[in-house]
Formats: C-alpha cells, sequence, structure tokens
C-alpha cells in the first residue's frame, strides 16, 4: 500500500545508506509525506545527506523536511507520525517509533538485528485500539532486484551518495571482516581490479600522500568527483577501470 500521501513520516536511524535510498524513494516515487523527518546520531551522516538532497528539491514536491539529531533536538517527538520507518537495530529506537505513531499508524521495522533474542516492549492496547500496524523487511527475489534497478534506471533512485569506498577484488576480504568498524556507507569492490579500499572523501589527500604509484590515479579521481558533488559516477568508474590495475586470472 505504501506511506500515507500527504501525512507524516519519520525515517529513525535513517542517514545511512540505505537511508538515502528511501529518501530518493518518497521524494521522486509515486507517494510522498507532507512532512518527512530523519533522524540520526552521526552528524557527519546528516551533513551527507543534506548534502544528497538539496532543500530545494523537497520544496518542489511540497515535502517538510527536517534532519535532526535525537542527541541534541529531540523536537521531532511532539509530532504523530503516520509511518515510521526504524532503519537501526534497537529496542530503544523501536519503542520509540511505537510511542510517536498516530491512529491506525504503520511501524516499518526495516533493520535486520543479528541477534535471535532481539525484542522491544510493544503497546498492544493501542495495536488492538488505535490501530496500529507492524511490518518487517527482510530478504528480496529476484523481481525485487529487477524494480530496484528499473527505479535507478528511470533516474527515481540515484545509488550513488550511497557509496562511500571503492576498492579492489584484494581486499574484499578484509574489508567483509571489519566491516562493522569501517565507517560511512556501501563499499564498492571492482572484482577484477587490485586497488586498496578508499574512501572517496579522501582522495584529494591521497593524492599528495597516498602510495606514488597511485596519487596521479588518486588526483584524476578527485577531479571527477568533485565536478560531480563529490559522488562516484560513471566517468569515475569508466577511468578507473582504465586506469586500474587489473588481477590476472
Amino acid at each position: 500500500m505504501g506511506i500515507k500521501v500527504g501525512g507524516n513520516t519519520a525515517i529513525l536511524g535513517g542517514a545511512g545508506p540505505m537511508g538515502l535510498a528511501f529518501l530518493a524513494y518518497l521524494i521522486y516515487g509515486p507517494q510522498n509525506p507532507k512532512l518527512l523527518v530523519i533522524t540520526d546520531i552521526d552528524d557527519s551522516k546528516l551533513q551527507r545527506t543534506m548534502k544528497a538532497f538539496p532543500p530545494e528539491e523537497f520544496k518542489r514536491k511540497g515535502i517538510e523536511i527536517k534532519f535532526i539529531n535525537p542527541m541534541k533536538d529531540q523536537s521531532y517527538k511532539e509530532i504523530k507520525y503516520d509511518d515510521i520507518f526504524v532503519l537501526y537495530p534497537s529496542s530503544k529506537l523501536v519503542e520509540e517509533a511505537d510511542s510517536l505513531l498516530t491512529r491506525d499508524g504503520c511501524l516499518n521495522f526495516f533493520a535486520g538485528p543479528t541477534d535471535h533474542n532481539f525484542s522491544a516492549n510493544i503497546n498492544f492496547y493501542k495495536v488492538h485500539y488505535d490501530k496500529h500496524h507492524f511490518v518487517a523487511t527482510s530478504g528480496g527475489n529476484a523481481n525485487d532486484m529487477k524494480i530496484a534497478l528499473d527505479l535507478v534506471q528511470r533516474n527515481i533512485i540515484d545509488p550513488s551518495p550511497m557509496i562511500t569506498h571503492i576498492g579492489g577484488l584484494n581486499v574484499a576480504k578484509d574489508v567483509l571482516l571489519d566491516f562493522p568498524n569501517i565507517p560511512g556507507g556501501k563499499k564498492l569492490i571492482y572484482t577484477h581490479l587490485d586497488f586498496p579500499l578508499s574512501n572517496i572523501e579522501d582522495f584529494g589527500r591521497l593524492s599528495l600522500e597516498g602510495p606514488e604509484n597511485l596519487r596521479e590515479i588518486y588526483k584524476d579521481l578527485y577531479e571527477i568527483v568533485r565536478k560531480n558533488n563529490g559522488w562516484w559516477c560513471k566517468k569515475a568508474e569508466e577511468y578507473l577501470l582504465q586506469r586500474g590495475k587489473r588481477i590476472d586470472v
């Protein structure tokens, strides 16, 4: 059914890479809220999200947008929401979302917990009398992938702001094993290249301080992404594929 059109929507823990995808769909998709609140305790992620979606994009669609760090601002709790997406597996966040739902509101627990005993206290009085709904999203299939690719192809969703790091197959194992400790968003791995894991925001610094044999590549990549609002793009990818060291098989 989707969100309530013209309603209040909140995305809790929503400044990560999946939050960016949610935002894009809520702005450019077929159903738009009147008020959209994004909370996150990481100021750098909030700033990055605001950069990805300038205020004029929301104004053009008639959406009021608020980016809030709940550690500094609790004003979002004064609002009742028709739809709330929880993008981080926290019992406290689930319980907070439950308390912020309006009558006939829907809580979408999108975050996937790894703890098999993950639980939270839910007000079932409101489930019964206020018609609160709870849904979750887990896994996907080939049809879901086709829908996602179609949204990207039609420029409804731009995946580039989700990507914060690029690297080659040589770093894939280390990235997977240390994933929780690597900040940022999506890590894009080129499976036929040998290239260090590199934060896109560090390209300028790496052009001066990185490995000598890669400084020219970092310099050129920095110039390409700088002209693209700081996001990874097709031109940068084509350049990397041309200049990067290929893995012989």
